[in-house]
């Protein structure tokens, strides 16, 4: 089954897609996001995710291992730490916290040599046929809502 929520594009495979409009933090948080119970339907053991970063252009692709690990990876360029790197992967873990995906990643360059860290929670809010990655309703400061926030597609 796919649950198709906004990307369609991975380091490997480009297909046609149109971005969903950007949307804000105060935009996010006036829809309700997936209930506990929907998420952990979707997000899942064995799913893979493709997130889309706050930057619109940034795909980072990994599948939900059982036992709570994930390689992540990105072909697309990106900043960290002031450096550009056109490809790097990292290890992570992952876990659901009551309807968040909490990810925490250890990126690496292609020589294995640390370039920065990864740590979010964050909730999907069904909009308009995309799911937005924002923190949940209850973390969403007034400062967070002035950010874009990232969207995600995920296979199952």
């Amino acid at each position: 089954m796919r649950t198709s929520v906004a990307i369609i594009l991975t380091g490997m495979v480009a297909v046609a897609w149109a971005a969903p409009p950007q949307m804000f933090g105060n935009e996010i948080v006036k829809h309700e996001p997936l209930s506990e119970e929907q998420f952990r339907q979707v997000f899942r053991a064995g799913a893979t995710v493709h997130y889309t970063t706050t930057r619109g252009h940034v795909v980072r692709s990994w599948t939900l291992g059982s036992d709570g690990t994930f390689v992540a990876s990105t072909t697309e360029s990106e900043a960290l730490g002031g450096r550009h790197f056109p490809f790097f992967s990292g290890r992570g873990k992952w876990s659901v916290r009551a309807n968040e995906l909490c990810v925490d990643i250890d990126w690496r360059d292609k020589g294995n040599a640390s370039i920065g860290t990864e740590k979010w929670c964050r909730a999907a809010y069904p909009i308009n046929g995309a799911y937005y990655m924002a923190p949940a309703p209850h973390r969403m400061l007034e400062r967070l809502k002035e950010l874009p926030w990232g969207t995600v597609e995920v296979s199952n």
